[in-house]
């Protein structure tokens, strides 16, 4: 509800906060209120990545679709900060296939936003049992990292941070998973 939107962009912004992730492609109005608010939007999109997905030409012809569809539907707007390319790739379908094969697919991945829309920056969003994955065309490097105790996630930041090199390094979620914990 757009109503709502605005009303949540106002208190995120007296958070001082200047980005909101979202998990679905969001409607040109949210981009616009966004934009209005002086707020950028992380923006996932969905396709199969937590199946055997290299395995299925229908399955990787949907995910090549899922992303032109999304650079072309995000083009050129300036509240979009970036695109997620795939969140946390499950760590079994990862081995099964290997680093290789998936960072290849994502940096194909990130070559179809790069020619819809050469600007706009890209990532994969990562976590601790995939950090092996370390696709080379994202523009910045994404974590997902739940720990709850200061020291280890302190230890932590550094090495993503060692990890990242000299691409930024952003967290992408991080607190408590109140699923798993309560």
């Amino acid at each position: 509800d757009p109503v709502q939107v605005e009303r949540d962009f106002g208190l995120i912004k007296q958070l001082n906060a200047n980005c909101v992730r979202v998990y679905y492609l969001p409607p040109r109005w949210f981009l616009d209120l966004a934009h209005q608010h002086d707020l950028k939007v992380l923006v996932d999109y969905t396709w199969s990545k937590h199946t055997c997905f290299l395995d299925d030409p229908e399955t990787i012809a949907d995910a090549r679709r899922a992303t032109r569809q999304a650079a072309e539907a995000l083009a050129g707007h300036p509240a979009v900060f970036a695109l997620t390319l795939a969140n946390e790739i499950p760590p079994d379908i990862a081995r099964w296939y290997g680093a290789k094969r998936i960072e290849k697919f994502i940096d194909e991945l990130a070559e179809i936003v790069k020619q819809v829309d050469p600007q706009r920056l890209v990532t994969f969003v990562n976590f601790p049992t995939t950090e092996f994955l370390q696709p080379q065309s994202v523009d910045f490097v994404s974590y997902n990292v739940y720990l709850h105790e200061p020291r280890p996630f302190a230890n932590y930041l550094d090495r993503l941070q060692s990890i990242a090199g000299d691409k930024p390094l952003v967290l992408a979620e991080f607190g408590l998973d109140s699923m798993r914990e309560g």
